[in-house]
């Protein structure tokens, strides 16, 4: 399963078109200008995950939605202790909130 500091690595794109990675280093290296880097949010994106707590959202994630873009999951679901303990997790982008 990926880690948390990868998810949001992908919804960063996914939001506002914008490889932080690369801009962030450009910021340490004093070469970012902000005026050449039109950014803007040209999406909602998201992240559901699913934990014993939220295993309401299973039959979310076993269907196919057109919004969604990357998941991963399994049917063991186990209770959120920590922000690693999860069973999937599911990132979608689309003109409007996902709201599940």
């Amino acid at each position: 399963m990926t880690s948390i500091r990868e998810e949001a690595a992908i919804l960063v794109p996914l939001s506002t078109n914008c490889d932080y990675s690369r801009e962030i280093i450009n910021i340490a290296l004093d070469r970012f200008d902000d005026s050449a880097y039109p950014y803007k949010n040209i999406a909602y994106s998201g992240v559901y995950f699913l934990t014993k707590q939220t295993e309401y959202l299973l039959p979310y994630f076993e269907q196919d939605i057109p919004c969604v873009v990357q998941k991963e999951y399994n049917k063991n679901i186990s209770e959120s202790i920590s922000n690693n303990d999860r069973s999937g997790y599911m990132i979608y982008q689309d003109n409007k909130k996902l709201v599940l």
